[in-house]
C-alpha cells in the first residue's frame, strides 16, 4: 500500500533524478550499473511513464538518456548489455528527435568505449543503424563508426555498402570513406544479396540496395543476366 500511494509516475522520475544525481557525483560500478540499465531501457522503450508527450515524460527521456551518457566509459566492460543499449539509442534517436543531439553524443562516446573489445554482433547492431529510414540517424550512426571503429577485420559489411549509394550526400560520403579505410572488397553475391531490400517499405533503402546492385553489375558484368532473372522472377 506505501507504494501505490505515489504515482508510478513520481516514482520513476524520482528514481531517475536520484540515479542521475549519484552518478554525476560517480559512476555507478559494473554490477550496479547491471542492476539500473533495465529500467532505464523501459523508460526510452516506452516513451517514459508519464501522460504520452507530456513534459514529465519528456524529463523522464532526457534524465534516463544523461544517465546512459555518465557510463560510457563504464559501459566498455563486455559483461553490460552492449548490443541492447546500442539498439536503444538508435531506437530512441528514431523516437525522440527533440534529443538528437545528446542521444548521438552518447552513441559516440559507447562507440569510443566499447570499440577495443567490440563484438561483431555489436557491430552488426550498429550497422543497421545506417539504413534506417530517418536520414539524421543514419548520419549519427555513420560518423560513429567512422570516428569510433576499426572495421577491417570485417571484409564487408552490405550496410555500409548501402550506405556509399545514400541518398544524403553527406552519408555517401560518410559510407565511401568507411568502405575504403576498412579496405572492404565487393563479391559478385553482394548484388543477390541485396535483392531482398527492393521490397523494403522504406524509399531510401529501396533506392541505395538498387544503386549497390547496380555498381556491383557494373564491376562484375557477368551477373547481369543471373540478376536481371531474378528481379523478373
Amino acid at each position: 500500500a506505501e507504494y501505490l500511494a505515489e504515482p508510478l509516475s513520481e516514482q520513476v522520475t524520482r528514481v531517475l533524478y536520484r540515479l542521475r544525481f549519484l552518478a554525476e557525483q560517480r559512476p555507478f560500478d559494473v554490477v550496479s550499473l547491471a542492476y539500473m540499465l533495465p529500467l532505464v531501457f523501459l523508460v526510452l522503450e516506452n516513451g517514459g511513464y508519464a501522460a504520452a508527450g507530456s513534459d514529465e515524460a519528456d524529463e523522464q527521456l532526457v534524465l534516463g538518456l544523461e544517465f546512459l551518457s555518465l557510463h560510457t566509459d563504464v559501459c566498455g566492460n563486455e559483461h553490460l548489455p552492449r548490443g541492447k543499449l546500442l539498439s536503444t539509442l538508435i531506437s530512441s534517436m528514431q523516437a525522440y528527435s527533440q534529443h538528437y543531439k545528446l542521444i548521438k553524443d552518447c552513441l559516440q562516446d559507447l562507440c569510443r568505449s566499447i570499440e577495443p573489445t567490440i563484438t561483431n554482433e555489436e557491430t552488426t547492431v550498429l550497422a543497421k543503424g545506417s539504413i534506417v529510414p530517418q536520414a539524421p540517424v543514419r548520419t549519427a550512426v555513420l560518423q560513429a563508426i567512422d570516428k569510433e571503429l576499426d572495421l577491417s577485420d570485417l571484409g564487408y559489411l552490405e550496410q555500409i555498402w548501402f550506405a556509399c549509394h545514400d541518398d544524403v550526400p553527406e552519408n555517401e560520403e560518410l559510407g565511401r570513406t568507411i568502405w575504403e579505410e576498412s579496405e572492404f572488397t565487393l563479391s559478385r553475391a553482394s548484388a543477390s544479396k541485396a535483392l531482398h531490400y527492393l521490397e523494403s517499405p522504406d524509399r531510401s533503402l529501396r533506392r541505395a540496395a538498387a544503386k549497390s546492385i547496380a555498381e556491383t553489375v557494373s564491376i562484375y558484368p557477368d551477373i547481369f543476366s543471373t540478376t536481371l532473372s531474378a528481379l523478373i522472377e
